[in-house]
């Protein structure tokens, strides 16, 4: 990661600290009783010093400014987040209804600000609402474990599906025990992959940067929790 340009803004500064403290890289330390910009090659983007300094002094060219904003306490409700947690539930049976492109990209914008490692903010989003390619979509991930389910029933599958349920016994057998229904509840229109849901929605980032996988995860809760909210 790139050094970058960090600034204390002298004019608005008072020296009060609370950057220096939150600065847990050490890019922000007191001198002589001055804040100071010590060690900018050290900076993760984490962009506390920008949200807790009340003077807005400090300036850093790696950092949205306009992503920081006050809180508004008054929405603030635990109660009502503690019942968002406790009554979402994995959505099996869609309306046959559209949703809006609006409550979409609600829901984005809103995902944009799940936390990602050193603020990469690298996430990126993939909107599905082509009905046609859903249904194919589930189609054929549900044949690639049909094809799996049907070479396990050969000899030699026998032999490496007993090995494996041996190794890890919570493993893939419980739904080899019942793919014989899915096959025949498929066949006859029912999705087990997607449930006919009317968007799909697709996490991803970079293959090789670190933690994208938990990056990806983290927005992906906080979009169902939104979406459940809404």
């Amino acid at each position: 990661m790139n050094t970058v340009k960090i600034m204390r803004v002298e004019e608005k500064c008072n020296n009060c600290g609370l950057c220096v403290r939150d600065c847990i890289a050490g890019v922000l330390r007191m001198e002589d009783g001055c804040m100071t910009v010590a060690a900018p090659e050290l900076c993760n983007r984490c962009s506390h010093c920008l949200a807790v300094c009340p003077q807005r002094a400090i300036e850093h060219e790696g950092l949205n400014q306009s992503q920081i904003r006050a809180i508004n306490k008054s929405l603030l409700d635990g109660a009502v987040y503690q019942e968002i947690i406790l009554s979402r539930r994995s959505i099996r049976d869609f309306k046959d209804q559209e949703v809006a492109v609006d409550l979409i990209e609600k829901i984005i914008a809103t995902a944009n600000y799940s936390p990602t490692a050193s603020n990469l903010q690298n996430v990126e989003y993939m909107v599905i609402m082509d009905q046609d390619r859903i249904r194919e979509t589930a189609r054929r991930i549900f044949a690639m474990g049909e094809k799996i389910y049907a070479k396990s029933r050969t000899k030699a599958g026998r032999v490496i599906t007993t090995a494996v349920n041996w190794a890890a016994p919570d493993g893939m057998s419980r739904y080899a025990d019942g793919m014989d229904y899915y096959i025949k509840e498929t066949r006859g229109g029912r999705d087990f992959i997607l449930h006919n849901a009317p968007v799909v929605l697709l996490l991803m980032g970079p293959k090789h940067q670190k933690f994208i996988s938990d990056n990806c995860v983290l927005a992906a809760a906080n979009i169902t929790n939104h979406a459940h909210a809404l």
